[in-house]
């Protein structure tokens, strides 16, 4: 078994509403079987569907505000969840084999 910690990540239950009602052990599978598909923001470790920035409620509000759409475009600080993985410091170890899993820890 393999015992490894690379930080955490924030789950953000209105990103993935379909979560909201699951246990730490399905949303833990969830992880596991969605990891190549998920992103991650780097300044918050927040897991993201996609690369696209996400404004903030004061400035939907403005752009509201002024009848304009906010533009849709990528954020910089946004990587592949197998990137960020693989380029963070590991913080512990135990490793007897080679596997990658995603834990939910309360």
């Amino acid at each position: 078994m393999t015992y490894e910690s690379h930080g955490d990540l924030n789950l953000n239950l209105e990103l993935f509403p379909d979560l909201k009602d699951k246990s730490d052990e399905e949303i833990q599978t969830w992880l596991n079987d969605n990891y190549s598909n998920l992103y991650v923001h780097c300044g918050s470790g927040e897991l993201r569907w996609d690369k696209n920035y996400i404004y903030d409620e004061a400035d939907l509000e403005a752009y509201k505000d002024e009848g304009e759409e906010p533009e849709v475009f990528e954020d910089s600080e946004v990587v592949e969840l197998c990137e960020y993985w693989s380029n963070t410091e590991v913080i512990w170890d135990k490793i007897k084999c080679e596997e990658k899993n995603l834990c939910v820890i309360n």
